[in-house]
């Protein structure tokens, strides 16, 4: 494992470009199933996202569910609609490769506007059975969220911390644990959240309390 990314480190350069945007060389892992122990299985799913609004992560939990896998994320919202769950807009998807990594992924011309903005956290989703860029998540899919690391966690020499730059250019990130000498904690690798939705017994309780106060408004 140490080896991969021994060679993404010598082979992502930072390469600065002349536009009002950023892009990134990006190389994370290695990921674990909700075990903490084994890999994620082959062609795992990634999806990057930039947190626009500084919401909390848990709330993936049931925004997720009937997530469409098959949009392109564009994150020039000047000649799209922006791709969006909750306050994170999506700029990227992936398949992992066949050992829990994601190595050397190229997101390009990320463009800074009313939506992304300087040091806006990045936040990458990954998800332990899902292995295509098809489909909608359905419930109950284990999934972790990968965010908050500093420029000092990144082992690309240089590269930012875990967000969006002040400056533009092409920049190159570089996490991971132990396993392949970084120094971000192994647990922020690991699949360990549910897309869980309510229960139809909280359903219920939800529209008991709604009867609840309509019947107090009216006397």
């Amino acid at each position: 494992m140490k080896s991969l990314y021994i060679s993404a480190i010598s082979a992502l350069l930072l390469t600065p470009i002349g536009s009002a945007a950023v892009s990134y060389t990006m190389s994370l892992g290695t990921f674990y199933e909700s075990d903490g122990t084994t890999s994620l299985q082959d062609n795992a799913v990634g999806l990057l996202f930039v947190n626009t609004d500084n919401s909390s992560t848990s709330s993936f939990g049931s925004a997720l569910i009937g997530f469409d896998l098959s949009q392109t994320p564009q994150a020039d919202s000047a000649v799209a609609t922006p791709i969006t769950v909750g306050g994170f807009e999506l700029i990227a998807a992936f398949n992992g490769d066949s050992n829990g990594q994601f190595v050397g992924r190229a997101v390009d011309d990320i463009l800074k506007d009313s939506g992304i903005s300087n040091n806006d956290p990045l936040v990458f989703v990954f998800f332990e059975s899902i292995t295509s860029l098809s489909g909608t998540v359905g419930a109950n899919e284990n999934f972790g969220v990968l965010t908050g690391m500093t420029a000092d966690q990144n082992l690309a020499p240089g590269g930012p911390a875990f967000e969006i730059p002040d400056t533009d250019g092409t920049f190159e990130i570089l996490f991971g644990d132990s396993t392949v000498g970084g120094t971000t904690p192994q647990a922020d690798f690991v699949a360990d959240q549910v897309t869980a939705i309510p229960e139809p017994s909280s359903f219920a309780l939800i529209g008991l309390g709604a009867l609840a106060t309509l019947f107090r408004r009216r006397r």
